[in-house]
């Protein structure tokens, strides 16, 4: 999973819980991702 490995090495940039999950929540509403949630 490199995007999981991706969005871990961004967390620096967030330093907020909130940050973060506005980036998590983008990233999961991408194409890419659709499966991976409805799994």
């Amino acid at each position: 999973m490199t995007a999981l490995l991706h969005a871990g090495s961004r967390t620096k940039f967030y330093k907020t819980a909130d940050g973060f999950r506005t980036e998590w929540q983008k990233m999961m509403n991408e194409d890419a991702f659709r499966r991976f949630r409805e799994e």
